[in-house]
């Protein structure tokens, strides 16, 4: 039998008795658990940087994890010439890692069908029937 003592990173002092493999697995599983917090603060701290800044009133946890914020974060992307060229859905999700924030594709699709019907961007298939994203060209 083994006695673990540590200590961990929110300052929960915590005691393990079982054998060395129980113990290990329990720790990792802390670590696990304190990564996924880590990653949610710096998600929502990244969505809260690049809200609007015309609203400076009190942005909520909800209002955090709103899609919105996924909005602009795209919107940021057109403006910075992210769409100039043809985007898979894959291009989008890769440029939203970068930026430290995993979305599940099945919440990107449908913010980027909305700026499609805002003409903001372009959707055409390609020859092997996948999606492609552009920025919309102003016609004169």
């Amino acid at each position: 039998m083994v006695i673990a003592n540590f200590t961990t990173k929110s300052g929960m002092k915590v005691t393990l008795e079982g054998n060395s493999e129980e113990i290990s697995n329990i720790i990792d599983e802390f670590e696990r658990r304190q990564k996924r917090i880590e990653d949610r603060r710096l998600f929502f701290g990244k969505m809260m940087e690049t809200s609007n800044p015309k609203n400076h009133h009190v942005v909520t946890a909800k209002m955090a994890r709103s899609k919105m914020g996924l909005t602009d974060f795209l919107l940021r992307f057109l403006n910075e010439g992210f769409f100039d060229s043809k985007k898979k859905i894959r291009d989008i999700m890769n440029r939203f890692e970068k930026e430290g924030i995993n979305p599940p594709t099945s919440t990107v699709h449908p913010l980027l069908g909305r700026l499609v019907l805002k003409c903001k961007l372009n959707r055409t298939k390609n020859e092997e029937g996948v999606w492609e994203y552009s920025k919309k060209q102003n016609d004169i």
